[in-house]
């Protein structure tokens, strides 16, 4: 495997930060396959429809964390579209078979509450046989939705919305020779962060306030706690160096909810409560990441209650 990762760099298909991908034009060369996404849920949600729309006999595996996520919602979907697919220990939950002669209903329905992430995986893959998909749920409209929506326009895939939240995609082509992919505004959240804890300049180089990723609005919750804002050439300054202390705010982060956790690493060091809501899904991810936040904060003496929707 080094070895061959090794050869790919030498000819141009890896460099530092550059990766190229040779299409099939939607075949998939071996429909007979032994897949392991480990731990990584976006692949396994995305992998999983991707799959069952092509066709073949995949056996999937993962880590022992991503067994304990939920999946029953898209293997109930998929299999209602004349896909088998056969859980080989608990029903709903990877490991399990996907045995697909391709989807046998030219229209489905799915669920944004618990993720967004089975509607973009719907999205993407019904480029591949063609699609007419129904969103439902308090999270049509929310920020991971909108990524899948404009990516596809950014790859020239035509669709068009029926209705208010229905999409109509058809079976085609495309061609794109170079895509720009943004840095991580989930990743870069931790150093923004560290703006206002440690009153400093933090610079993420090459994000700008036009991303496309809902947590950009984690930047305006440091705002409004007392940080400056600056888009600039380089990147986004967020400048902490003037904050003497901060208060705690409100706040809905249903639509960056990814950020909950780096709110509540902060939130104990302001001068009053904070207040996160609208954030009922993230107890279902790899984690119950409403419970891992209170038991950590908890276990140093820091007072955090729990409601239903935070």
């Amino acid at each position: 495997k080094m070895k061959k990762n090794y050869e790919d760099y030498k000819t141009g298909l890896i460099n530092e930060k550059r990766v190229k991908v040779v299409g099939t034009s939607g075949e998939i060369p071996n429909r007979k396959a032994t897949i392991d996404v480990r731990s990584a849920g976006t692949a396994a949600r995305f992998l999983t429809v991707m799959l069952a729309v092509t066709g073949g006999e995949y056996t999937l595996n993962s880590s022992e964390q991503m067994k304990k996520r939920p999946m029953g919602e898209i293997i109930d979907l998929i299999r209602s579209a004349g896909v088998k697919i056969s859980c080989l220990e608990e029903e709903g939950h990877f490991p399990f078979i996907i045995s697909s002669n391709g989807l046998d209903k030219k229209e489905v329905s799915i669920n944004t509450d618990t993720s967004s992430q089975y509607a973009s995986a719907l999205l993407m893959a019904a480029v591949m046989t063609g699609l007419k998909i129904k969103l439902t749920g308090k999270r049509v409209n929310g920020a991971y939705i909108k990524i899948t929506l404009n990516m596809l326009k950014q790859f020239g895939i035509k669709y068009v919305q029926a209705e208010e939240n229905k999409y109509n995609i058809e079976k085609q082509s495309f061609r794109l020779e170079k895509y720009q992919i943004e840095p991580d505004m989930s990743g870069a959240c931790y150093f923004y962060a560290m703006s206002l804890m440690l009153k400093k300049k933090v610079l993420v180089k090459n994000l700008h306030l036009n991303s496309m990723q809902g947590d950009i609005k984690f930047l305006y919750a440091l705002k409004k706690m007392g940080c400056l804002v600056k888009d600039t050439d380089e990147g986004i300054i967020i400048d902490g160096s003037n904050v003497s202390e901060y208060k705690g705010i409100e706040i809905d982060m249903n639509d960056f909810s990814d950020q909950t956790m780096t709110l509540a690493a902060i939130a104990p060091f302001a001068k009053t409560p904070t207040i996160i809501r609208n954030i009922e899904h993230i107890r279902f991810q790899e984690s119950d990441r409403i419970e891992a936040v209170a038991n950590e904060l908890n276990s140093l003496c820091i007072d955090i209650k729990k409601g239903r929707d935070r």
